[in-house]
């Protein structure tokens, strides 16, 4: 299956090919997601609620047990960081 990822500073999209495929996973830099988080004064539950992800997502996310180009680029821009600082593809 092929995939493209196009990135322009914190926007992206996923383009699958025709036959559909699965989805991309990413995979999270988890200390420096931390750090970042702790730079710009959130914990767990003020970011989950600022990023619009639950807490239970946000929990996998900082385990690097899940991680989709959609919390991607709501973690980017809610931190207000370039995607790429944090994420990379698996």
């Amino acid at each position: 299956f092929y995939f493209i990822f196009i990135f322009y500073k914190t926007k992206f999209k996923v383009v699958q090919n025709k036959k559909g495929g699965e989805k991309m996973k990413l995979t999270v830099n988890v200390e420096k997601l931390q750090e970042l988080l702790a730079l710009k004064g959130y914990n767990k539950y003020s970011f989950s609620r600022a990023s619009g992800i639950s807490d239970e997502t946000l929990r996998k996310i900082l385990k690097d047990e899940v991680s989709s180009p959609k919390m991607a680029k709501r973690i980017s821009e809610a931190l207000e960081i370039d995607l790429t600082e944090v994420f990379s593809l698996a």
